[in-house]
């Protein structure tokens, strides 16, 4: 094989990374706004610009149905119409695993300070400011942080926060104790920027809907609930526009109509609607996931005939991913790894699939596949702890048509014969 074919077949395997979100100019952004109805993303703009107060949004959506890629490209357009935006992929900064809002917190202030020092912006710490540093120093004896500049202050608490739980447990109880508000510091440095650069700001908080969902007492409250719910108050008392990203199970509980009264606007983005209510296939939809796949073959100078032996695997792999983006990546590349070939022919593609599908099958719970049944029936959920779980692990996925939201099983499901015996499907 010559190094250019070699090359080649590399960029191919690559343009399917599924963990890749797409930047504005991506020659691979697909415009889906036809078939979820709606362009949900220009309302979190409007709400921005229209409004004279800030603005505290939710964004929810199932993993790998596109949010950071659509969240890029508002940034871009916000930054277009003169706003400053911070943009902070809070998994980076902060153990999702364990998450309270002193987190969520220290990571705006941390990104804001870091954006002010980048850009040469003093921020003055005043006294009530320079008081909580100082008692956080006080307090934190095992964290070094007496002497350092702001900016890598702030720092150094998230990294220890991430890294060692005992820091977050030291920091969690040093602010409960310190008099000082560590909200009243952030917007005193929001406003000094604000003069500075003579713009609004927008933060975009990604990535906390990958924030585990853990029960925390016998009421079946959740860290979920703990976070957006119980701290609302908190996250939006910033004095600035913040996006936040929010868990699709949350949204769905018992607790989710809270979230709009606490919040200025949930936003939410379904999956692609590759079928319809009633089970039949949605050809536009299916459509635009082989324009997904087509930008990402052509780009590596291959046409769709060069790589899928029959066009209808392709069909096929459109249907199964159940209208996630992510999915249809994951798939084509696992298929492309396990191929012999660059060609993709029926057996691959079989092979995928059957992968697949064992490993959302491996966790499930005796109950798991009687719930599934009864969803793929009614289309509804009932809002109990084994639904939220399967829509966790991307089991049941999220529609939305002119009826409103709607619920069905994932597609690669369907394959199993515990499935098809519940249902009576062949």
């Amino acid at each position: 094989m010559s190094q250019n074919i070699r090359d080649q077949k590399r960029k191919l395997f690559n343009n399917f990374d599924p963990t890749e979100s797409l930047h504005p100019d991506s020659p691979f952004y697909v415009d889906y706004s036809s078939v979820r109805l709606s362009n949900e993303i220009n309302s979190l703009l409007n709400n921005i610009e229209y409004s004279d107060t800030a603005t505290h949004q939710l964004i929810i959506g199932h993993r790998g149905c596109g949010k950071t890629t659509e969240l890029y490209r508002l940034q871009q357009k916000l930054e277009q119409q003169d706003y400053l935006v911070v943009y902070c992929e809070a998994d980076k900064i902060i153990d999702i695993n364990d998450v309270k809002y002193t987190e969520v917190l220290l990571t705006i202030v941390q990104h804001l300070v870091q954006y002010a020092k980048n850009k040469e912006i003093n921020i003055e710490t005043n006294n009530r400011a320079a008081t909580l540093i100082e008692n956080l120093v006080n307090s934190l004896k095992t964290m070094e942080l007496s002497g350092l500049e702001v900016d890598a202050y702030f720092l150094k608490l998230n990294l220890e926060t991430k890294s060692r739980p005992d820091a977050r447990r030291e920091v969690r109880e040093a602010l409960s104790r310190t008099p000082i508000n560590l909200l009243e510091v952030i917007n005193q440095y929001i406003e000094q920027v604000k003069q500075a650069v003579q713009k609004e700001i927008v933060f975009i908080v990604d990535n906390l809907d990958r924030v585990s969902r853990e029960l925390i007492n016998e009421r079946g409250d959740t860290t979920h609930d703990a976070l957006f719910i119980d701290a609302a108050d908190l996250l939006t008392s910033i004095k600035c526009h913040v996006i936040y990203t929010v868990p699709t199970a949350l949204a769905l509980s018992n607790n989710g109509p809270k979230l709009r009264d606490k919040y200025t606007h949930c936003c939410t983005l379904p999956m692609i609607p590759v079928i319809f209510r009633d089970n039949t296939a949605n050809p536009e939809a299916i459509e635009k996931m082989k324009e997904v796949v087509q930008k990402r073959v052509e780009e590596a100078n291959y046409t769709l005939e060069e790589i899928f032996a029959d066009l209808e695997i392709l069909n096929n792999f459109c249907k199964l991913s159940g209208g996630d983006v992510r999915t249809l990546l994951s798939i084509v590349r696992q298929t492309l790894r396990s191929s012999s070939n660059i060609l993709i022919d029926k057996a691959d593609a079989e092979a995928t699939v059957r992968d697949l599908r064992d490993s959302y099958t491996r966790s499930f719970s005796p109950n798991s596949w009687d719930k599934i049944a009864e969803i793929y029936k009614t289309k509804t959920l009932t809002q109990n702890q084994e639904e939220l779980k399967l829509l966790d692990n991307l089991s049941i996925l999220e529609y939305r048509d002119n009826e409103g939201y709607w619920y069905d099983v994932n597609p690669v499901l369907k394959q199993h014969i515990k499935f098809r015996s519940l249902t009576g499907i062949s």
